[in-house]
This record gives structure tokens, sequence and C-alpha cells, in this order.
């Protein structure tokens, strides 16, 4: 869950699916625990607008220091997948486009969770294979 905040601005190289689902859910607990703290700070809401105003503040300084990670950790898991970070460019600007915004969501998350390409590829080896190299038990030679 960590391990992208020590690869703070590491725009390189590859992530695996469980460092970067791991990440995103360190940034949905900081969402909810800012939520928390919201209510506990401020108590009741007149309206649901006013609710939703003030939570969307407060998430926004929960999830702030996580925003160079997050991109730097998206980054490296499209280029796991083969891809340029610049496909990344594509989600803001489906975002932006209403009736869209939800495809382009729902495919993020298709895409963040097909596997990385075995091997190596342009941008650097398998994150996979260098986790298991020296584990006695990930020793597939039959022996």
């Amino acid at each position: 869950m960590l391990l992208a905040l020590r690869r703070y601005v590491d725009f390189r190289g590859r992530s695996r699916r469980r460092e970067y689902w791991m990440f995103v859910l360190l940034c949905l607990i900081a969402i909810v625990l800012a939520g928390v703290v919201m209510i506990a700070a401020t108590g009741s809401f007149r309206t649901q607008e006013q609710m939703a105003t003030k939570f969307t503040a407060w998430a926004g300084f929960a999830i702030a220091p996580l925003i160079i990670p997050l991109i730097a950790v998206t980054i490296r898991r499209v280029h796991d997948l083969g891809l340029s970070g610049w496909w990344l460019l594509a989600l803001p600007i489906g975002a932006a486009i209403p009736m869209l915004d939800t495809i382009v969501g729902i495919a993020q998350i298709i895409v963040m969770a097909i596997p990385g390409k075995t091997g190596a590829n342009r941008f650097g080896d398998s994150p996979k294979a260098s986790t298991t190299t020296g584990i006695p038990w990930s020793d597939t030679s039959g022996r």
C-alpha cells in the first residue's frame, strides 16, 4: 500500500496491479476518514448540497498529498500493460464529456484490472518477475 509513496515521483518503470489497487484503497480510506472527520467537526447540515460541498472540500484536503503518487502509480500501471503514460490524458478529456464520463470510469477500472505483459517491455522488466526472485518456494524448475 505504501510502495507508491516510496516511489512518490517515479514516473518510469512498471507497477503491478496489486501496487496500483492497494494505493487506490489507501486513497479511498483517506477520503472516508476525511468524511468522518468532517461529520464529527461540523455536525449536522441544513441541506444535502451543503453536505456535498463541505465533503468535497474535506476530501480534497485529504487526497491532495496523494495526487502526484496516484498519477505516478497509474502511469507505471499503464506502462505494465505496454502502453504510454500519455494515454492517461484521455481520462479527463473523456470525463469532461457528459454521458461519456461513466463509460470512461468503467473503462479505467477494466484496463487497470488487466494483467500486465509478461517479461520485459519498452518500459522495463516485469515487476512480477522481479518480486519472486530469491524466494525458495518460487522455484518452478521442478526440483
